[in-house]
């Protein structure tokens, strides 16, 4: 009998042990939570065929703006049509302004999407823009 108490506690005392070489916490509420990006895109409602459209997408996180960005392009595409869309690369003015030019080569109404990544983030607003024949 006395042998079982010995196994048993030798079996607690091994467990509190083991426990105690694991006390390197990682308080979780310590961790900051990282501001979320926001991207103010800039779209004219309306243009004509043929004309050059400034696209503008201001990045901040929080009240700082984001001068860093890994990577910025906007996606076009007309009306619903999605898998027909086409990529254009954005210029950084380092001044958290990411700007391009688009042109249409036919009226309709378009969709353009901005891809922002930047800080371990991404996020995509999108816009309208409604391209007039002259």
């Amino acid at each position: 009998m006395s042998r079982k108490i010995f196994i048993g506690f030798f079996i607690c005392l091994t467990v509190i042990v083991l426990s105690a070489c694991g006390s390197n916490q990682s308080n979780t509420y310590d961790k900051k939570v990282p501001v979320e990006l926001t991207v103010a895109l800039k779209v004219p409602d309306k243009a004509n065929v043929n004309d050059k459209v400034s696209l503008q997408a201001l990045v901040t996180q929080g009240k700082e703006k984001v001068k860093d960005a890994d990577e910025v392009k906007y996606q076009i595409w007309e009306g619903d049509n999605i898998n027909n869309s086409k990529y254009i690369n954005a210029k950084n003015d380092k001044n958290g302004n990411y700007t391009a030019e688009a042109m249409f080569d036919h009226s309709g109404t378009y969709q353009i999407q901005v891809h922002v990544t930047a800080r371990g983030q991404h996020v995509m607003p999108k816009a309208k823009i409604i391209i007039n024949t002259k």
